[in-house]
């Protein structure tokens, strides 16, 4: 397994989604089958769609250049939550926003028991789907992005709340295999305003019918002790790139 890294993003990504979907033998495919009806039965909200793994990643001086093609999201969890698929593991690139307030203090969520991943400790963001796919095959990240800040935490596109967002590290390796996009978005506001107007946006959201996507949000100061003690405590629930990233925003 290569070792979790976290580099400084230095070089734009050219992503592009290829016609090839993933055919997976029959006896694979009937694993992903029965673990997924299991899923579901545990949880009917969970829903079957499409899923892009990397196929390539090739770098030269001016791009980070990478190849998808697509699969399912039942092929996806079976990856992450049982493994042992060689070469058929899913190997995602998704972005997503670590929130730094005014008074320097940082934002994240553990996720839902509603969703794939119940009680995962993440930043906001998702995975790349087929709004994001360009007519010529391109991916725009940044389209993601802004879709699951507005959808997880109601922060709406040209909010006067961020004064900036924008990548800033890109992680590789860990369990999975997967790549993360991490982007910084710096508010206007402090930790207590935001996760004032994120409680009010969380009850608009239930009143609707719907279920917010995470269950519990936490606004921690940037601060390389409190961080290490945060970790030590929540040991065991963090999405795998959570722990490194934390420590490095807090200690630069």
């Amino acid at each position: 397994m290569e070792p979790i890294q976290i580099r400084s993003f230095d070089k734009p990504l050219d992503i592009r989604l290829t016609d090839q979907k993933i055919v997976l033998p029959s006896e694979v495919q009937t694993k992903i089958d029965q673990h997924w009806q299991g899923l579901v039965k545990a949880n009917p909200r969970l829903s079957r769609g499409e899923v892009f793994t990397v196929t390539s990643v090739d770098e030269d001086e001016n791009y980070i250049h990478i190849k998808l093609a697509e699969t399912d999201y039942a092929h996806y969890l079976y990856s992450r939550q049982i493994g042992e698929l060689g070469e058929y593991t899913v190997r995602i690139i998704h972005p997503a926003a670590l929130l730094i307030t005014s008074d320097n203090m940082l934002i994240f969520g553990a996720m839902g028991a509603h969703t794939g991943i119940p009680g995962i400790i993440q930043c906001c963001g998702g995975g790349l789907d087929r709004e994001a796919v360009t007519s010529d095959g391109a991916v725009d990240v940044d389209h993601t992005m802004h879709a699951e800040l507005e959808e997880e935490l109601g922060i709406e596109p040209n909010d006067t709340r961020v004064k900036s967002l924008q990548p800033t590290y890109l992680k590789f390796g860990g369990p999975t295999g997967k790549m993360t996009l991490v982007y910084t978005a710096k508010l206007s506001v402090t930790g207590k305003q935001f996760m004032d107007d994120y409680s009010t946006f969380a009850e608009s959201l239930k009143k609707a019918g719907e279920l917010p996507e995470f269950d519990k949000m936490f606004c921690i100061q940037n601060d390389a002790a409190v961080v290490d003690s945060f970790i030590v405590e929540h040991e065991g629930a963090f999405n795998e790139f959570m722990p490194i990233l934390l420590q490095t925003v807090s200690r630069s």
